[in-house]
């Protein structure tokens, strides 16, 4: 992160000559995009979109688009109500990317697709979505997740807790309840 913005993103293009879509080295190459690294949000939400739009159906890069906006909405101050992901633009972000990757038929779970319904699942509980919640909280452990963003929720395993019996208390899409 200390290299600056140059030659990380050098060094980012170098590797997905090879790798087109590791999540990892996206997923380190959007820090560096970030305004506490120099960058902006700008600059994040185009990249993870573009990490999104060019990943194959079913892969889990919407893990860079879910990390730039919980590092945005770590950046406002005391937004734990979620006002942030009420966005209409925030919405369709992760709508579109959730139908593109984990919930996607051709979606291989695994490590990252695990850490996507995590943090779509909070997403949409902050979003006041718990529909849209549901099915990432139906794809995890009914404990709340360490190390993913539910660690930055006030008393998590209590909000996990909570999120997940309204979610899955919720009508599905097609209007049937878990």
């Amino acid at each position: 992160l200390g290299l600056g913005q140059a030659e990380a993103r050098r060094r980012y293009n170098q590797l997905a000559k090879a790798d087109p879509h590791n999540l990892d080295a996206q997923d380190a190459f959007l820090q560096q995009l970030c305004p506490k690294w120099g960058g902006s949000f700008e600059a994040v939400h185009a990249f993870a979109r573009a990490c999104v739009d060019s990943a194959p159906p079913g892969a889990p890069n919407a893990g860079a688009l879910l990390t730039g906006h919980f590092e945005h909405w770590l950046d406002l101050p005391d937004d734990d109500s979620g006002g942030y992901f009420r966005r209409p633009e925030v919405r369709q972000d992760l709508v579109t990317a959730a139908a593109k990757s984990v919930l996607d038929p051709n979606c291989v779970p695994g490590k990252s697709t695990t850490y996507c319904h995590e943090a779509f699942a909070l997403a949409f509980s902050l979003m006041g979505e718990p529909a849209l919640a549901r099915p990432h909280f139906a794809a995890i452990a009914d404990t709340c997740p360490a190390g993913t963003p539910w660690r930055w929720m006030h008393d998590p395993q209590r909000r996990f807790a909570d999120y997940r019996a309204i979610a899955l208390a919720a009508p599905s899409p097609g209007g049937v309840r878990a």
